[in-house]
């Protein structure tokens, strides 16, 4: 009996794979998007990044409820800390980066930290956002 070559494997076109896959793609360009936003932040005002994250901190320090990166970004071009930047993108990294750091924390609603809490965004129509909370090295 001779062996069989496969060409072709089936595909898993059901829903759960379907919006696995889909995720994977958006998580995909979010990062590309951070990263080109970053770029081109920090092409026009270099160190923009560090000064960002550093802001976030003492906003956080100040904080003793929830809030959204709105807020906080908000808060920061109000008090003209940091030259506007020309991709709001860049966002994501610098919340990320503070979160590393523990400056800032996500809130969870529950003690398994299984559900966030989320709160409405001026900048998107009230959809709901992520919230955070001071963290522990802010």
């Amino acid at each position: 009996m001779t062996q069989q070559t496969v060409l072709f494997t089936p595909i898993d076109t059901s829903r759960k794979a379907a919006r696995h896959a889909a995720l994977a793609a958006a998580t995909r360009r979010a990062e590309l998007g951070m990263s080109r936003a970053e770029l081109a932040v920090e092409r026009l005002h270099p160190g923009w990044c560090v000064l960002a994250v550093d802001a976030v901190r003492k906003f956080a320090r100040v904080q003793e409820g929830r809030f959204i990166v709105e807020q906080i970004r908000l808060a920061i071009e109000e008090q003209g800390l940091l030259p506007r930047p020309p991709e709001a993108r860049v966002w994501g990294v610098i919340t990320r980066r503070a979160a590393e750091a523990g400056y800032i924390a996500p809130s969870f609603r529950d003690k398994e930290q299984r559900e966030r809490h989320m709160m409405p965004a001026a900048s998107s129509n009230g959809t709901l956002k992520p919230a955070w909370k001071r963290g522990s090295a802010a």
